[in-house]
């Protein structure tokens, strides 16, 4: 729209003073204000049917990742997966706290979008700061005491297993394994924010970022590739699109800009393993001939948890509808972090929790998908859902002024007296994307291992000082980890399979 703004302001100025010339002058501006007052409407209507019509194509999720093959059936062909890995998930153990996942396109709330290559990192909101995006590592569980005691690393070794052994078997009266492996829930979200020319990385990678000077420059590099169908070759290209919010005075059209992230929030409870059944997808099981009691120790299994709170899965509709998923997520806060306490006033009907453990005002700075009102709608029901129809979808209020938001004015009463309020609101979008069990590992180093921080500073650096590779020499050996050479456990730990 900066063309037809530029436009107007060289009419404007080019206006002469006289009666004529000025009030056919007048007449043309105001009839172009009209027709661009139009355009851009008609171009934030446009923006809203896309939307709606992806939200009625389906639920928010994952909806594809890069094709890297094809076949004779389409279940050959990658969708949301294949028969090898679920999301282009992958391993990079190397580093200390990354998780490989590779690019994919999304859905949140309508808006369809392409990450770059993620790898994100296990990062959670700041539990102090409400400072837009703050964020924080998650601690590394401790590491049993019983191991460390231990005189020597073979012992430790041995030990270790246990605490396995008991993780797996699900027994805590063997080794009281609770307390040292820790469920991570980890998301993606989205919004809507302010648009400005600097690119806003999003969150944190040691290994990829949006390769792009500006908002615009991204938006022609990911225009060429997908005209070109080329691609970046480190894949740290994302299509990301921008809206149209509101236009102010019926010409200033105010743009939005769509950016997600990946992060993580260490669950406050444990999460039994029986409470995750795999979900049967015959495209991850066809190509290769993999039996339904095989899928689970692939990395191509995707696993439902449990509505309940049971050792055991019921078929039918969820009763009550706020499930365990609800519980898990309602712990994770929006962009205002944990700090965050806000209240849905929306239509003037409080939004209440439906959390059988909580009664009152429902927390809306934190992720949720059902509340309650105090007033039965049309078809008799008070408990609601955010979206129209969206079982994936949970969403949180924020009054972070980097978020773009919407405002609306409802008037009631007589039509010469009305009585009109206008409610302002700015919210995020979220759906749950894996669940990482942290284990002792990450902190147990028997060997006593200097780490020297990340690779990048200088101190990390000298763990390859002198032409250090890694070899198994002392002259080739490691000089202590950093954080891209993260190798504390004894390779010896992995060979007892029993």
């Amino acid at each position: 729209m900066a063309p037809a703004l530029q436009v107007l302001l060289f009419i404007t100025t080019a206006i002469t003073v006289g009666t004529s010339t000025s009030i056919t002058s007048d007449k043309k501006l105001e009839a172009l204000e009209k027709v661009v007052t139009a355009l851009s409407r008609q171009v934030m209507l446009q923006q809203l049917f896309v939307e709606e019509r992806i939200r009625s194509d389906g639920d928010s999720g994952v909806k594809q990742v890069r094709l890297g093959r094809a076949g004779t059936r389409n279940y050959y062909a990658d969708t949301h997966g294949n028969d090898k890995r679920l999301l282009s998930i992958h391993e990079h153990a190397n580093n200390i706290r990354t998780v490989g996942l590779g690019e994919f396109i999304g859905v949140l709330n309508g808006v369809e979008f392409r990450t770059r290559h993620n790898d994100y990192r296990l990062f959670m909101a700041n539990k102090t700061s409400k400072d837009y995006h703050a964020t924080e590592e998650i601690p590394f569980p401790d590491v049993p005491p019983e191991v460390t005691n231990k005189a020597t690393v073979d012992e430790q070794i041995v030990e270790m297993r246990e605490w396995f052994k008991a993780w797996k078997s699900q027994n805590d009266t063997v080794r009281n394994y609770k307390k040292y492996f820790k469920p991570v829930l980890c998301y993606l979200e989205g919004a809507w924010t302010t648009a400005s020319e600097d690119i806003d990385e999003p969150f944190e990678s040691d290994r990829h970022f949006i390769d792009a000077n500006s908002w615009f420059d991204l938006q022609d590099k990911v225009r060429f590739t997908s005209y070109t169908g080329r691609k970046d070759n480190l894949e740290n290209f994302s299509f990301l699109p921008t809206t149209i919010m509101e236009i102010i005075n019926g010409t200033i059209p105010v743009f939005a800009q769509w950016n997600y992230r990946i992060l993580c929030h260490p669950v406050s409870r444990d999460i039994p393993l029986n409470r995750f059944r795999v979900v049967d997808e015959l495209h991850t099981r066809l190509p290769s001939g993999r039996k339904y009691e095989e899928q689970a120790s692939t990395r191509s299994a995707r696993f439902q948890l449990n509505p309940k709170d049971s050792d055991s899965f019921t078929e039918g509709v969820n009763d009550p509808k706020f499930t365990l998923l609800d519980e898990l997520m309602s712990e994770i806060p929006g962009k205002d972090n944990y700090q965050g306490n806000l209240t849905d006033e929306a239509f003037e009907l409080i939004a209440h929790t439906i959390d059988p453990k909580k009664e009152g005002k429902l927390n809306a700075a934190f992720y949720h998908r059902w509340f309650k009102v105090m007033e039965k709608d049309a078809m008799g029901q008070s408990i609601r859902h955010r979206g129209y129809a969206d079982e994936n979808l949970f969403m949180a209020m924020t009054t972070q002024p980097k978020v773009a938001g919407m405002n609306l004015t409802i008037c009631k009463g007589p039509k010469m007296r009305p009585r009109c309020t206008t409610v302002s609101q700015k919210f995020s979008y979220v759906i749950p994307l894996e669940i990482i069990f942290m284990t002792p590992l990450n902190g147990w180093n028997p060997f006593n291992l200097e780490y020297k921080g990340s690779e990048k500073e200088a101190y990390g650096k000298t763990v390859f000082e002198d032409g250090r590779s890694g070899g198994r020499t002392p002259d080739k050996a490691y000089n202590g980890t950093n954080s891209k050479k993260y190798y504390h456990t004894p390779s010896a730990f992995f060979q007892d399979r029993k």
